[in-house]
Protein backbone atom coordinates (compact mmCIF):
# COMPACT_ATOMS: atom_id res chain seq x y z
CA UNK A 1 0.00 0.00 0.00
CA UNK A 2 1.30 3.56 -1.34
CA UNK A 3 0.78 5.39 1.85
CA UNK A 4 2.74 8.20 0.69
CA UNK A 5 -0.07 8.44 -2.49
CA UNK A 6 -2.73 7.85 0.28
CA UNK A 7 -0.93 10.88 2.29
CA UNK A 8 -1.10 13.11 -0.86
CA UNK A 9 -4.88 12.32 -2.01
CA UNK A 10 -5.86 13.42 1.12
CA UNK A 11 -4.61 16.15 1.64
CA UNK A 12 -5.27 17.21 -1.96
CA UNK A 13 -9.09 16.40 -1.14
CA UNK A 14 -8.79 18.72 1.80
CA UNK A 15 -7.18 21.31 -0.08
CA UNK A 16 -10.13 20.81 -2.73
CA UNK A 17 -13.11 20.78 -0.15
CA UNK A 18 -11.28 24.22 1.33
CA UNK A 19 -11.24 25.64 -1.73
CA UNK A 20 -14.64 24.86 -2.68
CA UNK A 21 -15.76 26.02 0.59
CA UNK A 22 -14.06 29.29 0.49
CA UNK A 23 -15.77 29.53 -2.78
CA UNK A 24 -19.38 29.70 -1.25
CA UNK A 25 -18.61 31.52 1.42
CA UNK A 26 -17.11 34.38 -1.23
CA UNK A 27 -20.35 33.65 -3.59
CA UNK A 28 -22.97 34.01 -0.71
CA UNK A 29 -21.03 37.38 0.15
CA UNK A 30 -21.32 38.50 -3.38
CA UNK A 31 -25.22 37.83 -3.86
CA UNK A 32 -25.93 39.46 -0.52
CA UNK A 33 -24.01 42.54 -0.51
CA UNK A 34 -25.39 42.72 -4.69
CA UNK A 35 -29.14 42.42 -3.36
CA UNK A 36 -27.97 44.99 -0.81
CA UNK A 37 -26.44 47.32 -2.93
CA UNK A 38 -28.96 47.58 -5.67
CA UNK A 39 -31.62 48.05 -2.73
CA UNK A 40 -29.50 51.02 -2.60
CA UNK A 41 -28.89 52.01 -5.84
CA UNK A 42 -31.99 51.98 -6.99
CA UNK A 43 -34.40 52.49 -4.06
CA UNK A 44 -31.89 53.70 -0.72
CA UNK A 45 -33.64 56.89 -0.91
CA UNK A 46 -37.07 55.55 -0.16
CA UNK A 47 -35.88 52.88 2.36
CA UNK A 48 -33.29 55.90 4.21
CA UNK A 49 -35.55 55.43 8.07
CA UNK A 50 -34.86 51.89 7.52
CA UNK A 51 -31.68 52.14 6.95
CA UNK A 52 -30.72 54.93 9.96
CA UNK A 53 -33.14 52.84 12.14
CA UNK A 54 -30.66 49.54 11.36
CA UNK A 55 -27.95 51.35 11.56
CA UNK A 56 -28.70 52.91 14.79
CA UNK A 57 -29.37 49.33 15.81
CA UNK A 58 -26.17 48.32 14.88
CA UNK A 59 -24.22 50.71 16.35
CA UNK A 60 -25.93 50.46 19.47
CA UNK A 61 -25.63 46.44 20.16
CA UNK A 62 -21.76 46.74 19.42
CA UNK A 63 -20.98 49.69 21.61
CA UNK A 64 -23.23 47.66 24.00
CA UNK A 65 -21.85 44.38 23.18
CA UNK A 66 -18.02 44.70 22.96
CA UNK A 67 -17.16 46.51 26.26
CA UNK A 68 -19.29 44.16 28.09
CA UNK A 69 -17.83 41.10 26.96
CA UNK A 70 -14.51 42.82 27.39
CA UNK A 71 -14.82 43.62 31.06
CA UNK A 72 -17.08 41.00 32.13
CA UNK A 73 -15.83 37.61 33.42
CA UNK A 74 -17.60 34.22 33.99
CA UNK A 75 -19.70 31.63 32.66
CA UNK A 76 -22.78 34.52 32.41
CA UNK A 77 -20.49 37.07 30.31
CA UNK A 78 -21.79 36.26 26.90
CA UNK A 79 -25.50 36.18 27.92
CA UNK A 80 -25.42 39.48 29.89
CA UNK A 81 -23.12 40.79 26.53
CA UNK A 82 -25.75 39.92 24.38
CA UNK A 83 -28.55 41.85 26.73
CA UNK A 84 -26.92 44.89 27.13
CA UNK A 85 -26.20 44.78 23.57
CA UNK A 86 -29.74 43.95 22.07
CA UNK A 87 -31.23 46.85 24.84
CA UNK A 88 -28.46 49.02 23.57
CA UNK A 89 -29.32 48.69 20.18
CA UNK A 90 -32.81 48.89 20.03
CA UNK A 91 -32.49 52.38 22.32
CA UNK A 92 -30.43 53.76 19.74
CA UNK A 93 -32.71 52.20 16.89
CA UNK A 94 -35.44 53.92 18.24
CA UNK A 95 -33.41 57.35 18.73
CA UNK A 96 -32.00 57.21 15.03
CA UNK A 97 -35.33 56.97 14.15
CA UNK A 98 -36.87 60.11 16.18
CA UNK A 99 -33.61 62.12 15.77
CA UNK A 100 -34.22 62.14 12.17
CA UNK A 101 -31.77 64.18 11.29
CA UNK A 102 -29.33 62.71 12.61
CA UNK A 103 -29.68 59.59 11.76
CA UNK A 104 -29.52 60.84 8.37
CA UNK A 105 -26.20 62.80 9.01
CA UNK A 106 -24.70 59.27 10.21
CA UNK A 107 -26.24 57.04 7.41
CA UNK A 108 -25.12 59.25 4.45
CA UNK A 109 -21.35 59.92 6.22
CA UNK A 110 -20.92 56.02 6.51
CA UNK A 111 -22.20 55.32 3.01
CA UNK A 112 -20.04 57.23 1.87
CA UNK A 113 -17.27 56.60 3.77
CA UNK A 114 -17.61 52.77 2.62
CA UNK A 115 -18.20 53.89 -0.84
CA UNK A 116 -14.74 55.87 -1.19
CA UNK A 117 -12.75 53.60 1.24
CA UNK A 118 -13.47 50.28 -0.75
CA UNK A 119 -12.48 51.90 -3.91
CA UNK A 120 -8.58 52.38 -2.96
CA UNK A 121 -8.37 48.81 -1.86
CA UNK A 122 -5.76 46.79 0.57
CA UNK A 123 -2.68 48.32 -1.03
CA UNK A 124 -3.75 52.41 -0.39
CA UNK A 125 -6.15 51.21 2.77
CA UNK A 126 -4.80 53.98 4.59
CA UNK A 127 -5.56 56.60 1.88
CA UNK A 128 -8.69 55.17 1.81
CA UNK A 129 -9.89 55.43 5.08
CA UNK A 130 -8.47 59.55 5.14
CA UNK A 131 -10.39 60.04 2.21
CA UNK A 132 -13.32 58.54 3.20
CA UNK A 133 -13.37 59.76 6.59
CA UNK A 134 -13.32 63.45 4.86
CA UNK A 135 -15.59 62.35 2.44
CA UNK A 136 -17.89 61.10 4.33
CA UNK A 137 -18.10 64.09 6.93
CA UNK A 138 -18.47 66.75 4.15
CA UNK A 139 -21.85 64.68 2.60
CA UNK A 140 -23.26 63.85 6.13
CA UNK A 141 -23.23 67.83 6.20
CA UNK A 142 -24.57 68.15 2.90
CA UNK A 143 -27.20 65.68 3.37
CA UNK A 144 -28.88 67.42 6.39
CA UNK A 145 -29.30 70.63 4.49
CA UNK A 146 -30.14 69.02 0.64
CA UNK A 147 -31.53 65.50 1.96
CA UNK A 148 -33.11 64.20 -0.96
CA UNK A 149 -30.51 64.91 -3.40
CA UNK A 150 -27.54 64.50 -1.19
CA UNK A 151 -29.43 61.14 -0.09
CA UNK A 152 -30.31 59.52 -3.96
CA UNK A 153 -26.43 60.68 -5.17
CA UNK A 154 -25.22 58.60 -2.07
CA UNK A 155 -27.06 55.96 -1.78
CA UNK A 156 -26.81 54.98 -5.87
CA UNK A 157 -23.14 55.79 -5.29
CA UNK A 158 -22.75 53.10 -2.75
CA UNK A 159 -25.10 50.63 -4.65
CA UNK A 160 -22.80 51.46 -7.85
CA UNK A 161 -19.94 50.49 -6.35
CA UNK A 162 -20.90 47.71 -3.85
CA UNK A 163 -22.64 45.84 -6.97
CA UNK A 164 -19.73 46.50 -9.66
CA UNK A 165 -16.62 45.60 -7.38
CA UNK A 166 -17.89 42.75 -6.06
CA UNK A 167 -19.52 41.25 -9.56
CA UNK A 168 -16.74 42.09 -11.30
CA UNK A 169 -13.95 41.12 -8.70
CA UNK A 170 -15.94 37.41 -8.62
CA UNK A 171 -15.84 37.24 -12.48
CA UNK A 172 -12.10 37.85 -12.61
CA UNK A 173 -12.09 41.45 -13.39
CA UNK A 174 -9.15 43.36 -11.77
CA UNK A 175 -9.02 46.69 -13.60
CA UNK A 176 -9.75 49.05 -11.24
CA UNK A 177 -10.99 51.54 -14.32
CA UNK A 178 -13.11 48.81 -15.42
CA UNK A 179 -14.87 48.99 -11.95
CA UNK A 180 -14.79 52.62 -11.69
CA UNK A 181 -16.49 53.29 -15.05
CA UNK A 182 -19.62 50.16 -14.10
CA UNK A 183 -19.80 51.70 -10.87
CA UNK A 184 -20.47 55.50 -12.70
CA UNK A 185 -22.63 53.83 -14.99
CA UNK A 186 -24.71 51.80 -12.39
CA UNK A 187 -24.66 54.89 -10.07
CA UNK A 188 -26.25 57.42 -12.47
CA UNK A 189 -28.82 54.76 -12.98
CA UNK A 190 -29.90 54.08 -10.10
CA UNK A 191 -29.94 58.11 -9.84
CA UNK A 192 -32.09 58.46 -12.84
CA UNK A 193 -34.52 55.98 -11.26
CA UNK A 194 -34.29 57.67 -8.16
CA UNK A 195 -34.94 60.99 -9.26
CA UNK A 196 -38.21 60.20 -11.33
CA UNK A 197 -39.83 57.77 -8.79
CA UNK A 198 -39.24 60.20 -5.52
CA UNK A 199 -40.79 63.42 -5.36
CA UNK A 200 -39.05 66.57 -3.51
CA UNK A 201 -40.57 67.15 0.30
CA UNK A 202 -42.85 69.30 -0.70
CA UNK A 203 -44.37 67.44 -3.44
CA UNK A 204 -44.87 64.49 -1.06
CA UNK A 205 -46.57 66.24 1.95
CA UNK A 206 -48.71 68.05 -0.38
CA UNK A 207 -49.73 64.85 -2.10
CA UNK A 208 -50.56 63.26 1.52
CA UNK A 209 -52.92 66.47 2.51
CA UNK A 210 -54.91 65.97 -0.58
CA UNK A 211 -55.34 62.13 -0.21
Amino acid sequence: MDLNGLEFDFFKDLGDAASQLAYATNLTYVIFASVFGLLNCFFGCKLKKLWVTVIGFAAGFLAGFIPCILLIEGDSAAGIALAVGLAAGVLLALVAFKLYKVGIFIWNAFLTFASVSYLFGDKLEWLGIIVGVVAGVCVGILSVRYLRHVCIFSTSLNGGILVSKNVLTLSGVGNIWIIIAASLALAALGMFVQFRTTAPAGEEKSSVKKS
